[in-house]
């Protein structure tokens, strides 16, 4: 009998991320409400999570 467990990353601090959808959990939370570059074509929002942790929902992939 296999279990479906999600499969758990933590990348080194400072190494890029790419998603698609993400959650983020924590203490305090604090998003810029002003959009950000993310790629040449996409913006998003950033914010900055004190005590905290993200799941990421939807793998990215660049396109390339």
């Amino acid at each position: 009998m296999s279990e479906n467990k999600p499969m758990t990353i933590t990348p080194e601090e400072g190494v890029k991320v790419l998603f698609a959808a993400a959650a983020a959990f924590g203490e305090k939370i604090r998003v810029r409400k002003q959009r950000v570059q993310l790629t040449g074509a996409h913006t998003g929002q950033a914010a900055t999570i004190d005590n905290g942790w993200i799941i990421v929902e939807q793998k990215w992939y660049a396109k390339g």
